[in-house]
């Protein structure tokens, strides 16, 4: 995957470019596209035609920092810089950009109002380059989808034998607190060889409904029979070019689950299932599934 694919999917659109703007690490797109670390301290804009080779323009002033770049076009002020950009995106007519109209889609939403005012002032149509850059750069290879589905498995076990031990002490009137769940949860995962950037959620009662609500030592709720439990877990393999594994999951630390807690767990898990039901069968029909509306999910099992 790369600008080969990207260039192939703009030809399909019917897209004329891609260009990708960034401003001292303001798009993280630019380095995923480029490769590599650099110390960029002025604009940058990296055109990639629907056809033909790509084109670099940034300041004189950070030339040393893309030596590893061709088709590169140097500006010392503002004014050569409007200049560069002219002469480059000359003859196209729609450019995509990370851009998201209404601000739906924030991860990729990356280009100022002002920036936008420029190529737009330069003739031109911006559109989201939010599929491009998914078709180019988002999809997983299958050695990416092994790794994530592992890394499932070995969550999906952690969480089991989480469950099973806090009940056990729970039911037998032992003291647990969640954090000292959270603490063996987090061992066992890297013990069965998972990486994370933040240890899991292990939360009772009414700490599983604050979203970012996470245990600590001095403050920790102790988990005690008929308690509602929330443990959200995430992971990836600790090896190179691994994808998260991410899941959450409910459980009742007594014998006979209340009813309303299992009328409130019924309705998010048939809303999980409803959702997933709607994108398999869009997918077969090759329908799209985006939307402009405001939407936040919550994930369940």
């Amino acid at each position: 995957m790369g600008l080969k694919d990207a260039q192939e999917f703009l030809r399909r659109k019917g897209i004329d470019g891609w260009l990708v703007y960034d401003f001292k690490g303001s798009n993280p797109v630019l380095q995923r596209v480029l490769g590599g670390e650099r110390f960029l301290t002025r604009r940058v804009y990296y055109w990639v035609p629907a056809e033909g080779a790509p084109t670099l323009v940034a300041s004189a002033i950070d030339r040393g920092q893309f030596k590893d770049q061709s088709g590169m076009r140097a500006y010392t002020h503002r004014a050569s810089m409007v200049d560069a950009l002219s002469d480059v995106l000359r003859g196209a007519r729609t450019v995509a950009m990370e851009y998201a109209p209404g601000g739906t889609l924030p991860y990729v939403s990356r280009v100022d109002g002002g920036t936008l005012d420029l190529i737009r002032g330069l003739g031109k149509t911006v559109v989201p380059s939010a599929d491009v850059y998914q078709y180019a750069y988002a999809r997983l290879t299958d050695a990416e989808l092994a790794t994530h589905r592992q890394a499932a498995r070995i969550l999906d076990a952690a969480k089991d034998w989480t469950f099973a031990h806090v009940f056990s002490e729970a039911l037998a009137g032992r003291r647990i607190t969640e954090w000292e769940a959270q603490q063996l949860l987090a061992k066992r995962m890297r013990d069965e060889g998972l990486a994370y950037d933040h240890e899991p959620i292990v939360a009772a009662n009414q700490n599983a409904g604050d979203p970012h609500y996470a245990p600590t030592q001095r403050e920790s709720a102790v988990i005690r029979k008929d308690d509602w439990l929330l443990i959200d877990l995430w992971g990836k393999l600790a090896q190179p070019g691994s994808v998260y594994a991410d899941i959450t999951w409910t459980g009742y630390a007594g014998r006979s689950v209340p009813a309303r807690h299992r009328q409130v767990f019924d309705a998010v898990r048939d809303g999980r299932d409803a959702g997933v039901q709607h994108l398999e069968a869009a997918a077969k029909a090759g329908r799209a599934t985006t939307s402009t509306a405001s939407r936040r999910t919550t994930r369940a099992s």
